[in-house]
């Protein structure tokens, strides 16, 4: 039978109406009807004064809602952080509670110092890293064979005064110093008697500088007149030897330099022509059998100085680089064997910001393909000779024929500006950096005297020349072998002394030093600072939705 009155299925109470009832202090029903509040408990009496009570208690249980989440903050501390939580040696005995004061203390001031070891330890590392320090190690290397290096030889004296004809003395005398403006051989006592009675003869120098149509030349071909004038190979060069096999001038090839023709061993062709050594000693390197010719020597050079030396200069350089042998050669004297025993040397330096090296390609001018510390050197002089007077010298060189050799009106101006600039007078400004990697080849040099008649007996079975006399060979002729002491090569390579992996390291190593952490013991450091926002952030949310609330 249904009932008059209407049921109403239970429903369960909803859970902010839970939290009510047990901030009041009592126990929830299981289920109450729909339409019961608050006031509807069983056997409970609707009136004022109840729902009075009840009020107070509502706002009692806001209050305890405050202390639980005060208290749920307070869960989230340092010391408790530190105890449970943190893997650093003695942070937990600072904090621990059982211990006395006196005990915690002592915890405490061995934390700070070491605390203060690892900040002075770090300081060092980090301070080690910025300033990019480096260090150098230097290594040996064995290998069959070994790259010969380049042989550059030059006379010591520019001109041969036997190939100096009139009419070169017509347009250069004067730029040179041959002649004063009075047409007159300027220092005629250091000339030879056959030559001072060459230049007294000639009476109309004007007519020499005339052509064969009788038209007056304005142009005088300075590159001609050097390669021309200056020593030649078949002059110089006597004979050849390359572990133990003739060579002769197709070996060598022609440049330019400070001294006129020069000519260099082992200049890079391709790499297919470049020689190598098997062995070290003399037997398998270079030797050559030199004629300076001292009874030929002009007392005029580019420059200030008077050729006084009498011999040979020697460089030896890398294949790739131009020889700069007026200012790096070594001199070698007439009537001696000169033995150069050399090594090899790699080096390999940092750039910026560990050091000052030179790491492009290619050179500044552009004047070179490769760079090089002796190529930066000739392109400095070339640009302030260019700078100053529009062109170059001969031996100076040039991007497709820019800049042109100077013309005769104009070399002296570019000879002076080169000494202006090699004794530092000149105004331009240029700086030469050693490049990132280079090759070497450090030397030492010992020489022992010819035997006069030995040596000139050989000269005659060779050629066949009675000039070869004792007193010629003591004055003019000379031997020079040059080979590798060892047939190994030294690697002198920089590298950083502290790199970021390896300052992390240095770090790491200190932490765990000095308090046992290490950088996951950051990380929970970290953790921690992110969990006391986390709480800060949701206090202020939760305070201020209760302060909504109550309003």
């Amino acid at each position: 039978m249904s009932s008059s009155r209407g049921y109403r299925a239970p429903r369960f109470i909803e859970m902010d109406q839970a939290e009510t009832y047990a901030g009041l202090g009592y126990s929830p029903p299981r289920f109450m009807h729909s339409g019961q509040g608050v006031n509807s408990f069983p056997n409970s009496k609707k009136t004022n004064s109840n729902n009075s009570i009840y009020s107070l208690k509502l706002r009692n249980s806001n209050e305890y809602i405050k202390d639980n989440e005060s208290d749920e903050k307070d869960t989230v501390s340092f010391t408790r952080w530190a105890q449970d939580v943190s893997d650093c040696h003695g942070l937990k005995h600072v904090f621990k509670q059982e211990s006395s004061i006196i005990r915690r203390g002592i915890w405490f001031l061995f934390l700070i110092a070491m605390l203060c070891l690892l900040f002075y330890q770090c300081y060092l590392s980090m301070d080690a890293y910025i300033e990019h320090e480096h260090i150098t190690k230097f290594d040996v290397e064995y290998e069959e064979r070994l790259l010969f290096p380049a042989v550059t030889i030059c006379n010591l004296n520019m001109y041969n005064l036997s190939a100096i004809t009139l009419r070169d003395i017509a347009f250069v005398g004067q730029p040179l110093g041959i002649l004063d403006s009075n047409f007159t051989l300027k220092q005629a006592e250091l000339y030879p008697a056959w030559f001072q009675d060459k230049v007294a003869n000639i009476t109309d120098w004007e007519n020499l500088r005339r052509n064969e149509d009788g038209d007056k030349e304005e142009w005088f071909n300075m590159t001609e007149f050097i390669r021309n004038t200056s020593f030649q190979i078949d002059d110089l060069l006597l004979y050849c030897e390359f572990h133990g096999e003739k060579c002769g001038r197709e070996d060598f090839d022609h440049v330019f330099t400070h001294l006129g023709n020069c000519y260099t061993f082992n200049k890079y062709r391709n790499d297919s022509a470049l020689k190598y050594s098997k062995r070290a000693g003399a037997a398998d390197g270079l030797t050559v059998a030199l004629d300076v010719h001292t009874d030929k020597y002009t007392p005029i050079s580019e420059g200030k100085q008077v050729p006084s030396d009498v011999g040979v200069k020697v460089q030896l350089h890398n294949a790739t680089e131009p020889p700069y042998v007026y200012e790096q050669g070594d001199t070698i004297e007439p009537g001696t064997h000169t033995q150069i025993g050399f090594t090899r040397e790699e080096v390999i330096a940092l750039p910026e910001p560990y050091g000052t090296c030179h790491t492009l390609g290619v050179t500044e001018y552009g004047y070179f393909e490769h760079f090089s510390y002796s190529g930066c050197r000739i392109e400095c002089e070339t640009e302030a000779v260019r700078q100053k007077c529009g062109c170059r010298l001969v031996e100076q060189p040039s991007r497709n024929s820019i800049p042109a050799v100077c013309s005769i009106e104009k070399y002296e101006c570019a000879v002076q500006e080169l000494d202006n600039y090699t004794y530092g007078h000149s105004d331009f400004e240029c700086s030469c950096r050693l490049p990132c990697s280079s090759v070497v080849y450090p030397l030492t040099l010992s020489s022992s005297r010819l035997n006069p008649s030995f040596m000139s007996y050989d000269l005659k079975q060779r050629f066949q020349d009675e000039k070869y006399n004792e007193s010629y060979v003591e004055a003019n002729i000379m031997k020079v072998s040059v080979y590798y002491n060892q047939l190994s090569y030294q690697r002198v390579l920089q590298v950083p002394s502290l790199d970021f992996f390896t300052l992390l390291s240095q770090i790491g190593g200190s932490m765990g030093l000095c308090v046992g952490a290490s950088l996951l013991s950051m990380v929970q450091l970290i953790d921690f600072c992110f969990d006391v926002i986390k709480e800060k952030v949701r206090g202020r949310l939760i305070r201020k939705r209760q302060n909504m609330e109550d309003l």
